[in-house]
C-alpha cells in the first residue's frame, strides 16, 4: 500500500511553536511564521540575515553564547530566555536548541503570559504576608514610641530640675536603634527589586527570619529555630528565601488555630543519588543545605498533598488566603535551582523541606559598613555641600558637620545645589545628597556634578533598602551610600572613607 505523501513544509508552517534554523555563522536559513512573530517581525525580514544584523546586541546575551556551544559542541540545550524587542518591550520564551547538519534548529515557546502571572502571584502573596506582618510591626513600634516619648519627657523634666538625664537619653537611643532595625527588616522583605541570586549565609538569614516571626506568629505559637554548625551558604535572592520561610511559617500557624509549635531547622546534607520530589523534579547528587519547617497541626491527607503546590489551591475559606503562598514558594525555590518538598499525615502535623545547593562563594560585603580602622583624615575646615529637601534633616546634617568644624553649604534641592557647584565647585571637598528629591533625584544630581568634577567624593543617603541602591553607587569608587537612620559617628566614618577614596592613587 502506497504511503500518503506528507507535506512537512506545510506542517512546520502551521506549528503553534516557533521553529528556526540557523547556520554556523548564525545566519537565518529558515524561520516559520510563529518564530518570526515571537521576534515581532516576518520570515522574509530574517531569512538570509545574521542574528546580530536582525537584533543588534544579541551577541552579548546568554542565549547567543549557549547557541554558540550547541553549534561548536553539537550538544542540545534548553533555557528560558528574556528577549528584549527593538521597541524596548520584553518577552519570555522557552528555547530548545539542537544541532542539525545545517547548523542548529531552535524551537521556541512563548511563556510571557505565564511569567507575568507568576510575577503577579509573587506580588500578591508578598502583600498578603506583609499584611500579616503589619500587625506585629505596629505593636512593636508602638512599644518603641512609648519608650521614646516617655524618656524624652523625663529628659525635659530633668533638664529643668538640673538632674542627670544620661540614662534617659540612652533609652531613647536604644529604642531608636531597635526601630531602625524593624524598618530595615520590613524594607528587605517588601522590596520590589527583581529576583537576583546572591550568596546568602543560611544561619544569619534564619536568625533574622526568626526575629520577624517571633513578633508575628502570636503568643500561642512556640517557635524554635535550630541551625547545625557549618551549614554554609546558598545562592538565592535573599528576600525570596525570607518570603518562602515566612509563607511556610504563616501557613503552619493557620493550621494550628488553637496554638502549637513550629520548628525551623537547617543542616547540611550530602545527596549520594538523585533526589526526586513529589512533583517529579530531581536534584543532582551533591552537597545541599536542607531547611525544614515543621508544625504540630492537623496534618494533610495524600490527596491534599498532591495539590498543595498548585496555584490558587487552598484548604482555607475564601476569607483566609489566596491559595498562592505555597505555589509562589515552590516557584521561588525552583528559580534558585532547588526543590521544596512536603510530608504530612492526618493528625501528625506537616514538614516542608527546602533543598538548596551549597556554595563555596563568599558573601558580599555591604556597600558601606562602619569600621574600627577608618583612615585618620582631618575633617575640620572641609567644605561640604549638603543637599536635602526636608528641612529637619538638612538642619540636622548641618549641625552634625559643624560639630566637626566643617564649612557647610546647604541646598534644599538639586537646582540650588547646582548653583552652589557652579560658584564653589572647585573649593568643595565633599557632597552629601539625599537620593529621593523632587524634580531631580540625588543620583541624577550626582551624575551632573561628576561630569564637571569627577573626583569629588559624594555620599548618597537614603531610607530605602540598601541592596536596591548599592548597584547605582557601586559604579564610581568615590560615590558611597549611607543608609538612614545613622548616627553622627557613622556619618563621620563614611565621610573619612569618601575623602580617603579621593586621595588614593589611581
Amino acid at each position: 500500500m502506497k504511503k500518503p505523501a506528507i507535506d512537512l513544509g506545510s506542517i512546520v508552517e502551521h506549528l503553534m511553536e516557533g521553529l528556526q534554523v540557523v547556520d554556523r555563522d548564525f545566519r537565518y536559513l529558515y524561520v516559520n511564521p510563529v518564530a518570526a512573530e515571537h521576534g515581532q517581525t516576518t520570515p522574509s525580514a530574517l531569512i538570509g540575515r545574521t542574528m546580530s544584523d536582525a537584533y543588534p546586541g544579541i551577541e552579548t546575551t546568554e542565549m547567543y553564547e549557549r547557541l554558540r556551544r550547541v553549534l561548536e559542541d553539537g550538544t542540545p540545550d534548553q533555557m528560558e530566555n528574556e528577549f528584549r524587542f527593538p521597541d524596548g518591550s520584553k518577552g519570555w520564551f522557552e528555547l530548545r536548541m539542537a544541532p542539525v547538519p545545517e547548523g542548529a534548529v531552535i524551537i521556541s515557546f512563548d511563556i510571557t503570559q505565564s511569567k507575568t502571572l507568576a510575577a503577579q502571584m509573587v506580588r500578591a502573596q508578598r502583600m498578603e504576608a506583609l499584611g500579616q506582618l503589619a500587625g506585629g510591626f505596629a505593636h512593636d513600634f508602638n512599644n518603641l514610641l512609648t519608650v521614646v516619648r516617655a524618656n524624652a519627657s523625663f529628659v525635659k523634666d530633668g533638664l529643668i530640675a538640673g538632674v542627670p538625664v544620661g540614662d534617659d537619653v540612652d533609652q531613647i537611643i536604644s529604642a531608636a536603634g531597635r526601630g531602625a532595625e524593624l524598618v530595615k527588616q520590613m524594607l528587605t522583605f517588601a522590596r520590589r527589586a527583581p529576583v537576583e541570586a546572591q550568596v546568602v549565609e543560611v544561619a544569619r538569614a534564619l536568625q533574622e527570619v526568626d526575629a520577624m516571626l517571633q513578633r508575628t506568629l502570636g503568643a500561642d505559637i512556640e517557635l524554635t529555630t535550630r541551625v547545625a554548625p557549618g551549614v554554609g551558604a546558598v545562592l538565592i535572592d535573599r528576600s525570596a528565601l525570607e518570603q518562602v520561610l515566612m509563607n511556610l511559617a504563616l501557613n503552619a500557624r493557620d493550621a494550628m488555630p488553637d496554638g502549637g509549635a513550629i520548628t525551623i531547622e537547617a543542616d547540611r546534607t550530602e545527596l549520594q543519588e538523585h533526589l526526586t520530589a513529589r512533583q517529579g523534579i530531581a536534584l543532582e547528587p551533591g552537597s545541599y543545605v536542607r531547611i525544614s519547617v515543621s508544625d504540630t497541626g492537623a496534618g494533610m491527607d495524600a490527596s491534599t498533598l498532591d495539590h498543595i503546590f498548585e496555584p490558587f489551591f487552598t484548604t482555607k475559606d475564601e476569607t483566609h488566603g489566596t491559595g498562592l503562598g505555597l505555589s509562589t514558594s515552590w516557584g521561588l525555590i525552583r528559580q534558585a535551582g532547588g526543590v521544596l518538598t512536603a510530608y504530612s499525615e492526618l493528625g501528625m502535623g506537616s514538614t516542608f523541606r527546602i533543598y538548596l545547593q551549597r556554595t563555596a562563594a563568599e558573601t558580599a560585603s555591604p556597600s558601606v559598613a562602619p569600621s574600627e580602622d577608618e583612615p585618620s583624615i582631618e575633617l575640620a575646615g572641609r567644605v561640604v555641600l549638603v543637599v536635602e529637601d526636608r528641612e529637619p534633616i538638612r538642619l540636622l546634617l548641618t549641625r552634625m558637620l559643624e560639630r566637626v568644624e566643617c564649612e557647610v553649604h546647604a541646598a534644599k534641592d538639586a537646582a540650588e545645589a547646582l548653583i552652589i557647584v557652579q560658584d564653589r565647585g572647585a573649593q568643595l571637598d565633599l557632597m552629601i545628597s539625599d537620593v529621593v528629591m523632587p524634580k531631580m533625584s540625588g543620583f541624577e544630581l550626582a551624575d551632573r556634578v561628576a561630569e564637571q568634577f569627577p573626583l569629588l567624593p559624594i555620599i548618597m543617603i537614603s531610607g530605602y533598602a540598601e541592596a536596591a541602591l548599592s548597584r547605582r553607587t557601586g559604579a564610581r569608587p568615590n560615590h558611597l551610600l549611607l543608609s538612614k537612620p545613622f548616627t553622627p559617628n557613622q556619618l563621620i566614618e563614611v565621610m573619612r572613607r569618601a575623602l580617603g577614596s579621593a586621595t588614593e592613587p589611581g
